[in-house]
Formats: structure tokens, C-alpha cells, sequence
């Protein structure tokens, strides 16, 4: 053998050993199986074109040399990634990604809980934003509409209870990020977390390696330069929508959560305070169930005591129990 086919030989080992390894990774059974039939027909056909290529000339073999490892680690790198694809992993997105595609949805809803510090109890917030800069806020004992940045009604749903200091602090903060949003065309993550609590300049947010029980899921970190408060960011890896954001001061406890959902866009009249008073006064949900009025559930469920009685249940389909 001369020396340029031993550099062949020597070199189509170590690209066998190359794909041989990346076929050692724990693929489903029949994926192994296609891939392994596809790799032997290109095996073939590229050994085929060398043999109907080759020259005596000797710079040949190592060129073929060169092209064969360069179009394996090609061919090895795009099994990886499909059988990763395959196996149930998904491509980590980007922050511009997820800011890109949060922006791109018509409506969401956010459920918020903040506390002022350790020691004081949660409260919890719903805000619902929909087509052409509409809003609905319930905060308290009163459900606030508005659109295009302001807010312009407000419809308290039970007796006025007494003084929350913290409920007026994240309904503020509420008023400032609806303010903040005002004409856009579009929603702005961005500006979801920079209506969070803080007063310094929040960094653009990174990505967080943390384990995670479900590889659906992608993690975002953001501080702030001259504070110790931070944010995190939970987004879906599919989707690339953002369901979870989190502001947490080290210094006393003070935190935000906020969680995002996208399925239950709501009917114009959801937005309509006038027809929120009419709803109200017409049904039995004075109570706490009043803040929901006109609300839909995309599943058809009911939401308030009113749906209850006037509609009949939704077909169940056969799910195994948990």
C-alpha cells in the first residue's frame, strides 16, 4: 500500500469510528434503523465517486481525504441534531426570539401575585390585554377598562373591603406597564419586565443553563447593574412564548410572579364596561365570582355562576387518570 492510500485508509477509519460513535447515542429503534439504511447508501454512492474520480496524481487521495472528513462531520452532526429532534429536544430559542414571537400575539391574559416583602401576603391580579390596545384589569374589589394606554373605567363588583397597601402598589404598577405599552401596535415583552419593580437599568437577559424537569422548557436571566434584584424568564422551547416571569429582591423578599397564557381570547363585549354593569347587575355573582363576568373559557367550561345554569356540560373525552 502506498503511503497516500494508507492516509486514505487511516482517514475513512476514523470517520467510520466518527459516525459509529454518534450512532451510540440512545435513538429510538426504528429512527437507528432509517438513519443506518440512509448513511449506507450515501457510504456507497460517495465511495463510488472516488473510485471514478481518482488520478495518479497524489494530492488527490488527501483532497478526498479532506472532503470525505468535512461532508461526515456534516453528515454526523445532522444525525445528532435529528435524532435529538426525534428523541423529544427541541433548538434552545433566543431572547430575540421569544421577544420577537411574544410580540407577534394578538391577546394575552396574566395572572400576577406580588408582595411588598417576606412578611406580607401575596395578592393577586388578572390583566387581560386583546386586539386594538383593549384592557381588563381586575384589581381588589374593582375591574378597571381601558384601552390604548389609559385606563378609563372603573366598576367596583362588591363592597368596597378594607385598605390594601399592596394591592395598590401592583395595581400602580399595573397602570404604569398599560401606560407603557399606550399606542403599540404590537405587545412588547420588554416592557412587561421593565414595569416590574426596580429603578435601575435591567441587562438584556441571558440564557440560564438550570436543570429543568421538562426540556420543553428554556430559562432567561436579566439583574440589574447597580442592585442585587433580579428577573428570570420561563419561555416554551416550541412555541418560544414566554409563560412565567419573576422579580426577587434579596434585600427583603419583595417579589413578582407573573404567568402568562394565550388560549382564551375574549369576546368585545369582555372588554365593554357598560356591558360588564349589565352583566353584573342581571346574575347572581355580586360576590368574588363577579370579577369574571362575560369571561369565556376556551374549553367551554364555566367561569362564573351564570354559565353554570345555563349551560350544559362539555363533551368529555376518554383520558386515562393521572
Amino acid at each position: 500500500m502506498t503511503h497516500d492510500n494508507r492516509d486514505v485508509a487511516e482517514g475513512e477509519d476514523k470517520v467510520d469510528l466518527l459516525i459509529k460513535g454518534a450512532l451510540s447515542e440512545q435513538i429510538p429503534s426504528e429512527v437507528e434503523g432509517r438513519m443506518r439504511r440512509e448513511l449506507a447508501v450515501f457510504h456507497d454512492r460517495l465511495r463510488i465517486r472516488e473510485l471514478a474520480a481518482r488520478t495518479p496524481r497524489p494530492i488527490r487521495p488527501l483532497f478526498r481525504l479532506l472532503v470525505r472528513a468535512g461532508v461526515a462531520a456534516a453528515t454526523v452532526a445532522t444525525i445528532l441534531y435529528v435524532a435529538g429532534y426525534l428523541s423529544g429536544g427541541s433548538v434552545q430559542p433566543s431572547w430575540a426570539e421569544v421577544v420577537e414571537q411574544f410580540g407577534s400575539v394578538p391577546y394575552f391574559n396574566a395572572t400576577i401575585y406580588a408582595r411588598g416583602n417576606s412578611l406580607t401576603e401575596p395578592v393577586q391580579l388578572d390583566l387581560w390585554m386583546g386586539d386594538g390596545g383593549r384592557l381588563r384589569l381586575r384589581a381588589g374589589n374593582e375591574v378597571f377598562f381601558g384601552e390604548h394606554g389609559r385606563i378609563t373605567h372603573g366598576v367596583p363588583f362588591s363592597p368596597t373591603p378594607g385598605p390594601n397597601g399592596n394591592v395598590e402598589q401592583v395595581r400602580r404598577m399595573v397602570e404604569g406597564l398599560v401606560a407603557a405599552m399606550g399606542d403599540a401596535e404590537t405587545l412588547s415583552l420588554e416592557t412587561l419586565i421593565r414595569a416590574l419593580p426596580g429603578n435601575t437599568r435591567l441587562s438584556s437577559p441571558l440564557a440560564n443553563d438550570i436543570p429543568t424537569v421538562s426540556r420543553d422548557l428554556t430559562v432567561f436571566d436579566a439583574v440589574r447593574e447597580e442592585s442585587p434584584d433580579w428577573t428570570r424568564i420561563w419561555a416554551l422551547r416550541e412555541s418560544r412564548l414566554p409563560v412565567r416571569l419573576m422579580f426577587w429582591n434579596p434585600g427583603n423578599g419583595e417579589s413578582v410572579d407573573v404567568f402568562l397564557s394565550y388560549a382564551d381570547r375574549q369576546p368585545a363585549a369582555f372588554f365593554d364596561p357598560v356591558a360588564f354593569e349589565r352583566a353584573l347587575a342581571e346574575s347572581a355573582s355580586t360576590g368574588s365570582c363577579g370579577a369574571y363576568c362575560l369571561q369565556q373559557d376556551p374549553a367551554g367550561r364555566p367561569i362564573t355562576q351564570r354559565e353554570t345554569r345555563k349551560q350544559t356540560p362539555p363533551v368529555q373525552h376518554d383520558v386515562n387518570p393521572i
